[in-house]
């Protein structure tokens, strides 16, 4: 009985440690792929953007206030972020 015993465990193991990288693959891409995800790079890209062309001073001299909701806030916090890290 302990022969038995060691064998399905052992089995069980070796099933588990077999499946555990497809399905971690699997769940990680959900994540890679999610529209969500791809829109929010994407928003993260518009605010470098906006940061680098606030910073060569395409408006002149005149002040800018950023305004957004959902997606562009994102963009400006991004905008925000990365003028930081260019001052």
């Amino acid at each position: 009985a302990k022969f038995w015993l060691v064998a399905v465990s052992t089995m069980a193991a070796a099933f588990f440690v077999a499946m555990a990288l497809p399905l971690t693959v699997i769940g990680v891409s959900g994540v890679v792929d999610n529209s969500w995800s791809i829109v929010n790079s994407k928003a993260q890209k518009v605010g470098r953007m906006l940061a680098e062309t606030l910073v060569e001073k395409v408006q002149g001299n005149r002040p800018v206030t950023l305004l957004a909701v959902s997606l562009g806030a994102q963009v400006v916090f991004s905008c925000l972020k990365h003028l930081l890290e260019l001052e």
